[in-house]
């Protein structure tokens, strides 16, 4: 009997909490959510309904969100058919395209951004400047692990697998298993 308490009381919970995500969200986000998603901005999300966001049996669950932010009018995130977003992930385009492919894994605390979002040189990090972006592109079937970041201007090559802890700074081909700070090729699958 305590149990099933326990299961209806997270259940709740764990609803509650999308609902109020929902509810403070600029856009409604229409896939599998399992997890609150705070979704922003003034630019296009779009995610196939079969995309699922957040994963019960894995940290973070009760205390994160994913966070997705089309930052700008012409900013683009696209996530395709079947793509699994873990907890505490975000993707935020800053004026560019974000195009996810399908059957894609991400793990946990996964970030993917455009942009640099400041100029790098000090004296103008505040004041605007010249602010660097570019598109990134994640083909069909790669697998990125736990703790990832991707960013600006890369291409990730169908079926790769990106290694825990990578920073991918430079496009990946297909085919490939990449690890480092920076990501480099480590071997073909």
């Amino acid at each position: 009997m305590k149990k099933i308490i326990i299961k209806l009381i997270l259940f709740v919970c764990k609803n509650l909490r999308i609902g109020f995500y929902n509810f403070i969200s600029d856009h409604n986000i229409q896939a599998i959510k399992n997890q609150p998603v705070l979704a922003k901005g003034s630019g296009v999300i779009e995610m196939a309904k079969s995309v699922k966001l957040g994963v019960e049996k894995s940290p973070g669950f009760f205390s994160s969100y994913i966070y997705i932010e089309a930052r700008k009018v012409t900013s683009q995130i696209i996530v395709g058919e079947n793509t699994h977003i873990n907890n505490n992930c975000s993707i935020i385009s800053d004026g560019c395209k974000i195009k996810i492919g399908q059957n894609c894994l991400f793990g946990l605390n996964t970030q993917i951004i455009d942009s640099d979002f400041h100029d790098l040189k000090p004296q103008r990090r505040f004041g605007g400047g010249n602010v660097l972006m570019s598109d990134i592109t994640i083909e069909n079937n790669v697998f990125v692990g736990n703790n990832v970041s991707i960013l600006k201007g890369v291409t990730i090559g169908e079926n790769s697998v990106i290694a825990n802890g990578s920073i991918v700074s430079n496009s990946i081909p297909n085919n490939v298993i990449a690890a480092g700070v920076p990501a480099k090729v480590l071997r073909s699958i």
